[in-house]
């Protein structure tokens, strides 16, 4: 005769099950003080030289060949030039470009981006002053790393292919369609929080 397990037992087991999920830590907190100094000095360092890079070659392209060739040279080249970017920082930086409505897929949040977009979108929400950044400290399978965010917005060069379709030039929506069909980044006005630039450190 098989012996069934009193009904009690099995939902105990469940409330001790969702007991232990329910007190595991989050593995994200806010850096101490001296932490902070040392990931804003090193952080904004990193993401100013990337928002220059990246700028510096949107427009060369533009100067020289139009919206569409910079559409081309950023699906091309933004991801390599930011990995450059990190190449030329101290070992085991990591930096990318995150937003909750990205272009390219490859830029979608993780879960910890997410938490920091929040962090902004709520402040935006509230009518509350922009923050310069946002740090975190991440305790995760027993590494520790510190992240960098350097939020960025929409200026008017921008929105020849981030602003609302009915004003871009048809070739321009042309490109995006080919290049980014699953392109979320449109319907911007100058101003407007695009996301975040994230660089992360392995040590201090």
């Amino acid at each position: 005769m098989r012996y069934k397990f009193p009904n009690y037992i099995f939902q105990i087991s469940i409330l001790i099950i969702i007991a232990a999920c329910s007190q595991q830590k989050n593995p994200v907190s806010a850096p101490s003080s001296e932490e902070n100094k040392i990931i804003v000095a090193k952080g904004d360092a990193v993401a100013k030289a990337l928002i220059l890079t990246l700028k510096g070659e949107v427009k060369q392209a533009i100067d020289s060949n139009g919206v569409v060739e910079a559409i081309a040279v950023c699906n091309e080249k933004a991801i390599p030039l930011t990995q450059n970017v990190a190449s030329l920082a101290e070992e085991g930086t990591e930096i990318k470009r995150t937003t909750s409505k990205p272009r390219n897929p490859a830029n979608s949040p993780d879960e910890f981006e997410k938490e920091a977009l929040k962090h902004f979108e709520k402040l935006i929400a509230a009518g509350e002053s922009f923050p310069d950044y946002y740090t975190q400290k991440v305790v995760d399978g027993g590494d520790t790393s510190y992240y960098y965010y350097k939020p960025m917005k929409m200026e008017a060069l921008c929105l020849l292919c981030h602003g609302t379709p009915e004003t871009m030039a048809p070739e321009v929506k042309d490109v995006l369609a080919k290049l980014y069909p699953e392109d979320q980044a449109t319907g911007y006005q100058e101003g407007d929080f695009r996301g975040l630039i994230r660089v992360k450190f392995k040590n201090l």
